[in-house]
């Protein structure tokens, strides 16, 4: 069961807001703003950052998938979009702004509830994803910085790679930092130390 939500609310027909705004409140959510715009939708979820955003597409001023993307941008947010009517290319945009679900008005809250736990359940684990290449993209990072200070140290001094490595971590000991710190300062270090680097402008 999914627990209580802040949902961010956009329709330009009050009528409609007013019935979905009840059906979250049935579900055991609290909509905590209401917009009749994309713009006022964008603006309200920068300034209360909700945990789901439920928004018709067809809106004045800004669609309702151009206000997702913005949002989606700025303030990473599992996204919900409404319709009145199917259409391929709405669908396909969709799809390109990563919403996570696409429901056909009129919508029941036997629909709605369904669709709001799966919206979250997606978003979390696409959270999850990019943390996890995140870290990965991180720690190759860090693991080319000390390949690369090894590198010049075996390239200056004429150690092999143990030797190196063993001058690296006692430098890094030294220093008072752990390893890919110490990578990362000595290749800084090796950068301005090179001929013509006095020459960059700043």
């Amino acid at each position: 069961m999914t627990s209580s939500l802040r949902v961010a609310l956009a329709d330009d027909h009050a009528e409609i807001r007013g019935v979905l705004e009840r059906m979250l409140q049935y579900l055991g959510h609290r909509v905590i703003c209401v917009a009749r715009t994309g713009e006022e939708l964008v603006e309200q979820c920068l300034a209360m950052r909700p945990d789901l955003v439920i928004t018709d597409i067809l809106m004045p001023d800004m669609d309702g998938l151009e206000a997702a993307r913005i949002i989606l941008e700025r303030a990473p947010t599992p996204v919900i979009v409404l319709s009145a009517y199917y259409s391929r290319e709405l669908v396909q945009r969709a799809a390109q702004n990563e919403i996570l679900d696409y429901l056909l008005k009129p919508v029941s809250s036997a629909q709605l509830g369904p669709a709001i736990a799966l919206a979250r359940r997606r978003f979390d684990e696409m959270r999850a994803l990019r943390h996890e290449a995140d870290v990965l993209r991180r720690s190759l990072a860090d693991e080319q910085a000390v390949e690369r200070a090894g590198q010049l140290l075996m390239e200056q001094l004429g150690l092999d790679e143990a030797k190196a490595r063993a001058r690296l971590e006692q430098w890094a000991i030294k220093q008072d930092r752990n390893l890919v710190q110490a990578a990362r300062s000595f290749l800084v270090t090796e950068e301005l130390l090179r001929p013509g680097a006095h020459q960059v402008g700043f």
